[in-house]
């Protein structure tokens, strides 16, 4: 999957640290492309916490939803709930990108 966005370098600042939207966790090593700096990209605990604990729980919310209209074979309705997790799961990943800082690796205090 493609890059969601891109970050400011803190060694170089070039726009050069891409966050992908498959693989997002609260810290992260990443490596400048444009000088090869070992960097960290890091979420903030209680945004992370409380935007993952959202998702599991509205995604947990459409299991039943889910299961409900493939016995009762309603397709559409199907394709429609596999669309809406994909879109919370996607869009919290999105979300927590956004609040990402980058900084330098071991440059964290007490997170």
């Amino acid at each position: 999957m493609g890059a969601s966005s891109r970050l400011r370098c803190p060694a170089c600042n070039a726009d050069s640290i891409a966050l992908s939207l498959s693989n997002v966790k609260r810290t992260r090593q990443v490596t400048c492309n444009s000088c090869g700096a070992k960097l960290e990209a890091v979420i903030p605990n209680g945004f992370y916490t409380l935007v993952t604990l959202a998702a599991v729980i509205f995604g947990s919310m459409l299991l039943p939803a889910i299961l409900m209209s493939i016995f009762e074979k309603k397709w559409a309705m199907v394709a429609l709930e596999v669309v809406m997790l994909f879109v919370i799961i996607f869009g919290t990943n999105e979300l927590l990108n956004r609040r990402a800082t980058v900084q330098r690796a071991g440059a964290r205090a007490s997170a």
